[in-house]
């Protein structure tokens, strides 16, 4: 049952015991909770056994929106699905000025996510926003339950930039979305700029050299550069690999016609806390005044099919 508030559903069922009520609270998203009480006789009784379900099934966990979008114009550049994974701080993906792992030249060549999800595995909960690339204007969004948010408080997001030989979108050191105690420091939105894209040194350069996402090039084979990770735009033959680039038809059928530049916007990444179905119960006094154990019966008897089967 997927509900926005609860459901009460109260049924007499016979076992081998004596005749008991089953109390189940269909919640959204859930399963039921059932609580049994033999030979209830008062309401307050009744009501002490519900008393079970005021303990939630993950008093921990948070559900965050991630929502990523294109903040490119028309004939701009594109970008690979991110990747996104929540830990402790003990992660880093990669550090500039040090050769690319294994991981992130697949993510920066190929917008291969695989080698990073294997890499990150065993140090918290990850996913991946988007489908297919994100073309300007485009966008996604992706709900994770992060099961201990006071341990998993940092996120690292890493995605190819395209067309491209091996540029990436990514951050070095996890940032911060919960403090010490699990709380939510949000909502927040980072955006992303020219000036913040990386080159992952790994592959040449060169418009010729099997870059990703334009077509008639096959992405793969290209020269290796044995070089470092840097910024793009503080590479010295920046303007001219972006110069070359310029008229090219992209894989999404669409010519690119603005380039990447330190203050124009590629993206924007935002994370938000969304309402969690599995949040403490509050069984009010209000409710308990209305209910009787006449109620309970009378309801019983409406419904004799019950009393020769279990729930």
């Amino acid at each position: 049952m997927v509900s926005t508030s609860i459901d009460l559903i109260v049924a007499y069922a016979w076992t081998d015991a004596p005749p008991v009520f089953r109390l189940i609270l269909h919640l959204p998203k859930q399963g039921a909770f059932i609580v049994r009480a033999t030979r209830i006789q008062t309401v307050f009784g009744l009501w002490s056994a519900i008393a079970c379900l005021l303990i939630p099934s993950s008093l921990s966990a948070d559900a965050v929106k991630i929502t990523v979008q294109s903040l490119q114009p028309n004939g701009g550049f594109a970008f690979s699905p991110i990747w996104f994974g929540f830990h402790d701080g003990s992660f880093q993906p990669f550090t500039a000025g040090s050769s690319a792992s294994s991981s992130i030249e697949a993510v920066a060549e190929l917008a291969d996510l695989g080698q990073i999800s294997t890499q990150f595995s065993g140090h918290g909960v990850q996913t991946s926003v988007g489908g297919s690339p994100f073309t300007p204007g485009s966008s996604a969004s992706t709900i994770v339950n992060v099961a201990d948010p006071s341990m998993d408080r940092f996120v690292n997001y890493a995605g190819m930039v395209v067309p491209s030989n091996d540029l990436f979108l990514g951050n070095q050191s996890g940032l911060a979305l919960f403090d010490a105690n699990g709380n939510f420091v949000g909502p927040q939105t980072i955006t992303i700029f020219g000036r913040n894209v990386w080159d992952a040194g790994t592959e040449v350069n060169d418009v010729t050299n099997h870059p990703a996402f334009i077509q008639g090039q096959d992405p793969h084979g290209g020269a290796d550069e044995h070089g470092t990770i840097g910024l793009f735009l503080d590479r010295p033959d920046s303007a001219a690999y972006l110069a070359s680039i310029l008229g090219k038809t992209t894989a999404a059928n669409y010519e690119i016609t603005s380039l990447l530049s330190s203050d124009v916007a590629i993206a924007s990444i935002s994370f938000q806390v969304v309402p969690e179905s599995s949040s403490v119960i509050m069984i009010s006094s209000s409710i308990i005044g209305l209910t009787s154990v006449w109620g309970f019966k009378r309801l019983a008897r409406r419904i004799p099919e019950l009393n020769n089967r279990s729930l």
